[in-house]
């Protein structure tokens, strides 16, 4: 059995196993945790990599410059998917290669863009951990005949976040997993989740999603008829909240 506080779970999903052919998780702060707050701290390998390749070509940019360029990067490619009729989203890719043509001259931009990209996956896997009692429980549904997905709102890319839950012990559990970054649509707005539910064609009613968010992972879903589990770890949010703040100071 998995650790008491996650017999919730179970007794939620066990009051709808009849109509239940498919349990999706949200990724992040759900499946996995950080070792880190704020989670923006990952960007800092892949960003140094950058600052000291530059430099080694006679430009010198901080750290600061490189993480402001990024997330104001990120914004205006946000912005452009929002534009053009898609949800607030966009891929690490995309954020990447403009990041790189922003600083570099073309003809190095493929040739980095690997290794930046590498840098903030193994930034990633030094960070993550798996959450108590989940490879357990996605093992006891998948015992009991149930579809299991995963359903992110992330810039990381399916490839990315497949690596990632792969090196801390989630290898072969999910039968497919759905990122914002990759269709373009997000948790938010419920376009990702009713796309999740043609694609595996399902009924809403035939669902259910767990998730932490309480807006991504419980309200949107909900509104589609796709019955939710609100999963909070109050242990790593103190913790999270205390390092933030620390962070700050």
């Amino acid at each position: 059995m998995p650790e008491k506080k996650f017999q919730r779970i179970y007794d939620h999903i066990s009051r709808n196993l009849n109509t239940i052919k498919c349990v999706s998780f949200d990724v992040y702060d759900t499946l996995l945790h950080r070792k880190i707050a704020p989670p923006e701290q990952v960007w800092i390998p892949s960003s140094r990599h950058l600052a000291t390749t530059l430099h080694k070509l006679g430009i010198q940019v901080s750290l600061k410059d490189i993480l402001k360029t990024r997330r104001t990067i990120e914004k205006k490619l946000q912005e452009t998917k929002l534009s053009s009729g898609k949800d607030l989203e966009c891929h690490i890719y995309d954020i990447f290669s403009h990041l790189l043509e922003h600083y570099l001259p073309g003809y190095l931009v493929r040739d980095e863009l690997e290794v930046i990209l590498k840098s903030e996956i193994e930034a990633e896997i030094l960070t993550c951990y798996r959450s108590a009692g989940m490879r357990k429980l996605i093992q006891d549904l998948r015992s009991q005949g149930k579809r299991i997905i995963f359903i992110s709102d992330m810039y990381l890319g399916l490839k990315e976040i497949s690596i990632i839950l792969n090196n801390v012990g989630y290898k072969n559990l999910f039968d497919h997993g759905y990122v914002s970054s990759e269709i373009g649509l997000n948790k938010k707005s419920g376009r990702l989740f009713s796309f999740a539910l043609k694609n595996e064609g399902l009924l809403a009613g035939e669902m259910l999603h767990v998730g932490d968010d309480y807006l991504a992972d419980v309200l949107a879903p909900k509104k589609i008829g796709i019955k939710t589990f609100h999963l909070k770890d109050e242990e790593f949010d103190t913790w999270a909240y205390k390092h933030r703040k620390l962070y700050k100071l």
